[in-house]
């Protein structure tokens, strides 16, 4: 697209230059702020409405004196200056009647401006040049008031938030479509998983009746073992003053070094009395294991007392029992069997979890369907990862289209 003929120094660093034509001005001249103008809910009207309204700035309504009833169409900003509603959007647009809570900031848009392309504008601000406090994380009225935006007139105002509008529903559909096709490749790879570690890799193979509620047919030669028989629990402290490798546990990606996926510092005082786990051991939070928090361990390490530890009796491959017990067929007898008052409260104690009856293939045949499973793996994940860099890249060019043409860098008038 073409540029537009004579430009401006706009003496703001994340701007740059302007069209000559348009003009810099201050958000508060643009729109009025609603912040105090919020209609507090009492408890019976929000009990009656509760549902029935698009609610921002929080995952629920959790307190009603925190939260408000608007009636209109309203420029929405994160109060932190970070993305609010989609992934790249810190402002957006909300009509109708909506929720909205005390850490969003409400914006009315005055007459002679587009809501939407404020709405752009906002969406390419660089908010660490206007945030301030001692704190550096919050966005308050006066932060808000004192940014400027590059503003052309009403028409063309209107111009570019349609042509933002089609462009950026077109890039959103793409991103939702490559979204769908890692959702898509996860289902079929939990799919895979759960066939080869309960049917395994033949197809011909003469099968059986399991003979347990939560399993159909398994191959006629493999068994079904307790998981006692298979593991049994560790109990082994770590010394005093060790340097042993913290190990945590994690639902989606198994049992990892802390170290290596959590903030600098942020690690236990002392891990002494923590539990000795070896390599091929078998991690459960006993807590989250209906949720599918197990995991084999590749390392040698210390763990949290309030995880259990397993450790093979038998020839077996760890690593099998990793899929297995991870995979969303067995989690609904660790959730019978665990103990509790409430959901998020439930418990597996190696008392119950012993009792569960686990196929058991013979060893090479389990060594055969973990090196199908790994390879499978390996395929999927690097799929993944390439269909996350193109989102990625989709979302910059999103992001750059916008910044460009709410900033005159492109004349978006010749593509319309």
């Amino acid at each position: 697209m073409k540029e537009y003929s004579i430009y401006k120094n706009s003496d703001i660093r994340w701007i740059g230059q302007i069209p000559e034509s348009w003009r810099l001005i201050q958000l508060k001249f643009l729109t009025e702020n609603h912040d105090n103008k919020r209609i507090p809910v009492t408890a019976e009207d929000r009990g009656k409405m509760q549902g029935q309204y698009p609610y921002y700035g929080a995952t629920g309504i959790i307190d009603y004196v925190n939260n408000f009833l608007f009636d209109g169409e309203y420029l929405l900003i994160g109060e932190d200056g970070a993305p609010f509603f989609l992934p790249q959007d810190v402002a957006f647009v909300a009509s109708g009647k909506f929720w909205v809570n005390n850490h969003a900031h409400i914006l009315k848009c005055k007459n002679e401006n587009n809501i939407h392309f404020l709405k752009y504008c906002l969406n390419s601000v660089d908010y660490v040049e206007y945030i301030t406090g001692s704190t550096r994380d919050k966005l308050t009225q006066s932060d808000l008031c004192r940014i400027k935006l590059p503003i052309p007139s009403l028409p063309e105002q209107q111009v570019i938030a349609d042509f933002l509008d089609h462009k950026t529903a077109q890039i959103d559909t793409l991103i939702e479509k490559k979204q769908k096709q890692i959702e898509l490749l996860q289902e079929e790879h939990k799919a895979l998983i759960n066939h080869a570690i309960t049917k395994g890799l033949n197809p011909k193979v003469t099968m059986k009746d399991s003979g347990v509620e939560w399993l159909d047919e398994i191959p006629s030669h493999w068994e079904f073992v307790k998981t006692k028989y298979l593991f049994r629990l560790v109990t082994e402290k770590a010394p005093d003053d060790n340097e042993m490798e913290l190990l945590s546990l994690y639902t989606e990606i198994g049992v990892r070094p802390r170290k290596d996926l959590e903030a600098r510092g942020n690690k236990a005082s002392t891990t002494d009395g923590y539990w000795i786990v070896k390599e091929g051991d078998i991690v459960v939070n006993k807590l989250l294991a209906w949720m599918g928090a197990v995991g084999y361990s590749a390392y040698d390490g210390v763990t949290s007392p309030a995880y259990d530890i397993l450790r093979k009796t038998v020839p077996l491959n760890s690593k099998f029992y990793h899929y297995l017990l991870r995979c969303g067929i067995v989690l609904p007898e660790f959730k019978r069997r665990s103990r509790g008052i409430m959901e998020m409260r439930l418990r597996l104690y190696f008392d119950e979890l012993g009792q569960i009856p686990l196929v058991y293939p013979p060893e090479s045949e389990q060594n055969q369907i973990v090196e199908y499973l790994e390879d499978l793996e390996e395929t999927v994940n690097r799929t993944i990862s390439k269909i996350t860099k193109e989102i990625e890249l989709l979302q910059e060019y999103r992001m750059a289209l916008i910044f460009e043409s709410v900033t005159g860098k492109i004349d978006v008038r010749t593509a319309v």
